[in-house]
């Protein structure tokens, strides 16, 4: 079951709604009786490098030591968030 919020385009009340991923996603308000617009979220996420093939090196490596090596022998730089 996902969550997902339901706005009110007559009163404006917010509406959390636990509906399966493959429901048709239609609401009515309980207090209006008229229909909702689903409100769209964004979900963060942050990706780490580790180890393994790294497409941007074109090598295989074992840690971020070795990525740092092989990133100053081709002139690269890590951007650091």
């Amino acid at each position: 079951m996902m969550r997902y919020d339901f706005k009110c385009e007559e009163c404006g009340k917010v509406h959390e709604v636990l509906q399966k991923a493959d429901d048709e996603h239609k609401y009515l308000c309980p207090h209006c009786k008229v229909k909702t617009q689903r409100i769209y979220h964004t979900v963060p996420f942050s990706f780490s490098f580790w180890y393994g093939y790294d497409n941007g090196l074109g090598e295989y490596v074992d840690n971020q030591k070795q990525r740092d090596k092989y990133l100053k022998a081709k002139g690269l730089s890590r951007v650091k968030t």
